[in-house]
């Protein structure tokens, strides 16, 4: 981690808890406060390869293994290469912003985290209107599941069946927005199908996604990949390898950026 971006850190600790969300902390007490010790991904273990790959290419001999190496680009999820320590995310998760942007900031969320939430409805939008929709930045979003928040699982469900019809990143906005209403509830399956009708999906295809499985290998993958790269809360974030846990304020985020850009 950069000097820079170290002591802004320690500068927010502060003013505000970095807060994340804990697979060990009770479904009523995920204000876990995120350490500074916690695990960093060194930017020299990131390869940010700024070619985008043909479609449907996997990394060249001797390169590190994909993690989903049968994902096809598509337009939620991007060809661009992006090894974060020794493990390939290339087609893992829902990417946004230009391929070619100079800076790539990584997202690990769960739906079910309250505090992935938060980054979702209150920093995200800031973010993307600054960086990922300027071409700044490339946003990829790896939809894990913990285990241990109520209905994780389903939302995250919901998202991948909504990307069968090419609408993840609609579908990820409206379940951060409407968290509170489905993830207590006992039978979240309606509150999903009227997402899904919101956003103008088919409800037949998107009910029978959600009946069948379809998409849990995705979500398994991705849930694989962030326990390989030692991810122990959520959201956590790595900016071109950098990481940290917990939301960040947008302040933070964008006076971070802005340093990244301007070197």
């Amino acid at each position: 981690m950069s000097r820079f971006f170290r002591d802004l850190l320690v500068a927010s600790l502060s003013i505000v808890a970095l807060l994340a969300c804990t697979p060990d902390a009770s479904s009523d007490q995920r204000d876990a406060v995120a350490a500074a010790d916690a695990p960093i991904v060194s930017a020299n273990d990131a390869i940010i390869d700024n070619a985008a790959l043909a479609d449907g290419a996997v990394a060249s001999a001797g390169s590190a293994p994909s993690a989903n190496a049968t994902s096809q680009p598509s337009a939620e999820r991007s060809s661009r290469r992006v090894v974060l320590n020794g493990i390939d995310l290339t087609g893992v998760g829902y990417d946004k912003g230009d391929p070619a942007a100079p800076i790539v900031m990584i997202d690990f969320s769960d739906f079910g985290c309250p505090y992935c939430g938060n980054h979702s409805r209150q920093t995200l939008p800031e973010l993307d209107r600054e960086f990922i929709s300027t071409g700044k930045v490339f946003y990829k979003y790896v939809p894990l599941v913990m285990g241990s928040f109520p209905n994780g699982d389903t939302g995250a469900q919901a998202a991948e069946c909504a990307a069968e019809e090419g609408k993840f990143w609609p579908m990820h906005d409206r379940l951060y927005e409407g968290q509170t209403e489905w993830r207590k509830n006992d039978n979240p399956t309606p509150v999903y199908q009227r997402y899904a009708r919101e956003l103008g999906l088919d409800a037949t295809r998107f009910a029978a996604c959600l009946a069948d499985g379809r998409t849990d290998g995705r979500t398994k993958r991705a849930s694989a990949v962030a326990q390989r790269l030692g991810i122990r809360a959520t959201p956590t974030f790595t900016i071109d390898g950098e990481g940290i846990e917990g939301a960040l304020p947008l302040d933070i985020f964008q006076e971070f950026l802005r340093m990244k850009l301007a070197k």
